[in-house]
């Protein structure tokens, strides 16, 4: 469905100062980011986004322009006193994030990934962030000083790649973030070209695309009334939010034999990924200017990225595999890591049964056939009711393992 004739999706002037000023720039991203913070208009839980990339990868470009939209706040630096504070401000003030920003902030953490390397601050802090999504927090300190704060956040992160060195993030703030993680830059000669032409002109395009956010979501929260996801929607994001929480079951091995599961995988809830998805559905539908969402490619990008590495690049590669009538063993995968870790994290995902392995038939090797694995019926159901396999949405172009 598109927008009426004549008229302009709200998102339009975002991707009209992209081809403009920045053509090799992903839009998918711009769309993410005020996807996000529409969707937090909407009554129901915050929806939070967690942007996945490499350093300068253009995404100081895109986040600085948030200052000031919607409330938009960009924090620097972000320690265990940020959000609320028990020291005092000017004339006895409270100087904590929290209460400058009110009931409803849009925070926007530059680099949260400067945390993963202190165990402690970390922890306190992502515990923090947990009661934030929830929706009251509150802290008492030394002083005898107690500091409340009760609302509705939002929240965009930006992180590096080193975030899927540590899986107890996921476990700790996993379901509460839908992420997008950067492409591989496809002509890295031509967006350095382009970098070139931009160079002293980057405070102009930040306030071009500063002024074109403004108008995205002001449009996008006037057309918010009339989107209406239809029942075939809602049940392809239901399969979505499901196939999500099944790959992030944690498996729980014997740290001295890694052969040996401890406990029987139980899978998540998907309910509050499914409820993220759907408000960001509607908003994405906002700010397209259309009732009901018609492209799907957005939420299936948000999904996958959400899959921890390497268990996301390993189900990829295995169902691309699966639907070609090609399934691969472990040595056989698309991937750069060892051998013995991708079958440690292939009998993982058949563990929460997402993946299924058999003996190969073949007679070209003389010692025991190996194992190859394919998808399980459950999660071929997933693929093609959520709309994957229909859009081959696992298409080599499509999807970047």
């Amino acid at each position: 469905m598109m927008p009426v004739e004549g008229c302009k999706a709200p998102i339009d002037p975002v991707l009209e100062v992209l081809l403009e000023h920045l053509p090799s720039f992903d839009p998918e991203v711009c769309e993410a980011v005020l996807g996000t913070r529409v969707a937090n208009i909407l009554d129901g839980p915050p929806t939070w986004l967690e942007m996945i990339a490499p350093s300068s990868y253009g995404k100081t470009m895109i986040i600085e322009p948030l200052s000031g939209v919607a409330g938009g706040h960009i924090v620097s630096t972000l320690t265990t006193r940020t959000l609320l504070s028990g020291a005092y401000g000017p004339n006895g003030s409270d100087p904590s994030l929290l209460t400058h920003l009110g009931k409803n902030p849009f925070m926007i953490f530059k680099d949260l990934g400067t945390l993963l390397s202190d165990f402690r601050t970390r922890s306190e802090i992502f515990a923090q962030l947990r009661e934030v999504y929830d929706g009251e927090f509150a802290k008492s300190y030394g002083n005898g000083l107690r500091r409340s704060w009760k609302g509705k956040a939002t929240v965009i992160a930006v992180v590096t790649q080193a975030v899927d060195l540590f899986p107890s993030l996921d476990a700790q703030l996993g379901e509460r973030f839908l992420k997008l993680r950067f492409r591989p830059l496809e002509n890295p000669v031509e967006l350095a070209l382009e970098t070139l032409e931009t160079t002293g002109r980057e405070e102009e395009i930040k306030k071009l695309l500063h002024k074109a956010y403004k108008s995205a979501i002001r449009g996008a929260k006037a057309g918010l009334a009339q989107v209406a996801l239809s029942e075939d929607t809602r049940r392809r994001i239901a399969h979505l939010a499901c196939l999500l929480a099944e790959v992030r079951t944690p498996v729980t091995r014997n740290k001295y034999r890694l052969d040996r599961i401890e406990l029987p995988p139980e899978t998540e809830g998907p309910f509050r990924t499914l409820k993220m998805l759907a408000l960001f559905a509607q908003a994405q539908a906002a700010l397209r200017g259309v009732r009901d969402l018609d492209d799907f490619s957005l939420l299936y990008r948000l999904t996958l990225d959400a899959m921890p590495e390497p268990r996301r690049s390993l189900l990829i590669d295995v169902a691309k595999r699966h639907l070609s009538q090609n399934p691969p063993s472990a040595s056989e995968v698309k991937t750069p890591i060892a051998v013995q870790y991708a079958k440690q994290v292939l009998d993982d995902l058949a563990a929460v049964g997402v993946v299924t392995s058999r003996e190969r038939a073949t007679t070209d090797d003389p010692g025991r056939p190996p194992r190859e694995y394919l998808l399980t019926d459950r999660t071929l159901e997933r693929l093609d009711h959520s709309g994957m396999i229909e859009m081959e949405v696992l298409n080599d172009d499509y999807v970047d393992v």
